[in-house]
């Protein structure tokens, strides 16, 4: 049920996000459940699983706040 409403969530994110931003949240789906089920269900959660949902998140963080075109070690080449 906890996995539903995430998959919830993320379909009405795609009625206003491009494909491209609803994908990079695609990926939040399991760390969503895991925090959903923590504090509706009262389930456990440990170091590690809190470690993999901080480094899940940091990822996504980075891909969504840094453009390919901004980052220093990006360099675009023209298709020829």
């Amino acid at each position: 049920m906890i996995s539903g409403v995430a998959y919830l969530l993320y379909f009405e994110a795609m009625k206003v996000l491009t494909a491209a931003k609803a994908s990079i949240y695609f990926f939040l789906k399991p760390a969503i459940a895991s925090v959903l089920a923590y504090l509706f269900l009262q389930e456990s959660l440990d170091g590690w699983q809190i470690a993999g949902m901080l480094l899940i998140m940091l990822a996504l963080s980075r891909n969504i706040f840094v453009k390919a075109e901004t980052h220093p070690g990006w360099k675009r080449h023209p298709v020829a």
